[in-house]
């Protein structure tokens, strides 16, 4: 699991107060998105795939997950050229690092 430290430190001075909100809302959303990820998958969806992982991508690169990001450029591509047997092999290494991403980051700023 990696998170870009620096990156979060600048977000959360940038954001003082609502930094907070912003960690409470990735967690949901991406924990959504993965979901909507599993979805298309599990439907041989490949358009479906792209567009989730794209849109999971971004807001994991917005918040420092870079290793999650690099996972979900996979998903992202394998869904634009609807190669599914790969996109099913990398479900486990996006599951788990999201997994990691959302307990360090519950860890760090929501003290839980």
């Amino acid at each position: 699991m990696q998170l870009d430290l620096a990156l979060l430190s600048e977000l959360q001075e940038v954001m003082d107060d609502e930094f907070v909100e912003l960690i409470e809302t990735y967690i949901d959303d991406s924990t959504l998105r993965l979901a909507q990820v599993k979805d298309a998958v599990e439907r041989g969806d490949g358009v479906g795939l792209r567009q989730s992982a794209h849109s999971m991508k971004g807001s994991s690169s917005n918040i420092g997950a870079t290793s999650l990001a690099e996972i979900l450029k996979l998903l992202e591509a394998a869904g634009m050229h609807n190669n599914l047997s790969e996109a099913q092999g990398l479900m486990d290494a996006v599951c788990a690092e999201h997994f990691h991403v959302c307990e360090a980051l519950k860890k760090l700023y929501l003290g839980t």
